[in-house]
């Protein structure tokens, strides 16, 4: 067999044993070949197969917080809506619960309105004269809705026609034989009053109101004199509003 030249055999003619072994060693480079390929060709598809195996666990995760979150935001939206929509049925009074005078009201100092609510023998809201220096109104609102609604309210002092107010002020207060303040005191324009304040089912919220011309230390008979009304607007969540009127006389 002729083989010299294609073989790099060491002679021209070449004998069967040398051909043999020639054929062995090179087919087992051609199964170590063949072996080295096939252990290659899986490397190269072994990170391909993990990552798609963490792209579709990304796409599931992905997927899910999508849905649940819509899911979330489409519940809390419908909550929202119901609470929104529903009518709250619900009415409003403001009553003054002092006596009536036949005077008006006598100017006090705002540090002093805790005695005047105090008042004197016996008399809330008079001095030791006799005189009225405040007046004192009950609010109350009854929610006659089976579920529990928030409300945000103001209040509004106006003079009277033929009337001039310039230091009126007011403030809520504890009405008992031992009152305070709740909060600040505010001037006779409108004023927010609560902002977001719950009352239960089926339920009245009872406030109470003070009401007095603030001393300024000078002569006020031309400043602050003759009756005043007031507005009193208690709104629903659900945007349903009423007004109470209430009159110093």
């Amino acid at each position: 067999m002729n083989y010299n030249n294609e073989h790099d055999f060491s002679s021209y003619e070449t004998n069967q044993n040398s051909y043999d072994v020639y054929k062995s060693e090179n087919m087992l480079g051609n199964e170590n070949l063949t072996e080295n390929t096939y252990n290659n060709s899986k490397k190269s598809r072994g990170p391909g197969k993990l990552y798609f195996v963490f792209l579709c666990l990304a796409f599931l995760i992905t997927a899910m917080s999508v849905s649940v979150a819509f899911f979330t935001a489409s519940a809390r939206s419908k909550t929202i809506q119901e609470i929104e929509s529903a009518v709250v049925n619900f009415s409003l009074k403001a009553e003054k619960i002092t006596g009536e005078e036949k005077k008006g009201l006598v100017p006090v100092k705002d540090d002093e309105i805790i005695n005047a609510l105090k008042g004197e023998n016996g008399q809330q809201c008079t001095d030791l004269n006799g005189n009225n220096v405040c007046q004192i109104y009950k609010v109350s609102v009854d929610n006659d809705s089976d579920y529990s609604t928030a409300f945000k309210s103001n209040l509004e002092l106006i003079a009277s026609e033929n009337s001039v107010y310039n230091n009126l002020k007011w403030a809520e207060v504890i009405y008992s034989d031992a009152p305070t303040l709740l909060g600040e005191i505010k001037p006779m324009s409108t004023s927010n009053w609560k902002t977001s304040y719950g009352i239960g089912a089926n339920t009245t919220g009872v406030f109470y109101i003070a009401i007095w011309i603030s001393d300024n230390g000078y002569n006020q008979n031309d400043s602050d004199y003759g009756n005043f009304t007031g507005n009193i607007t208690f709104e629903a969540v659900s945007g349903d509003k009423l007004t109470s009127t209430f009159s110093s006389k």
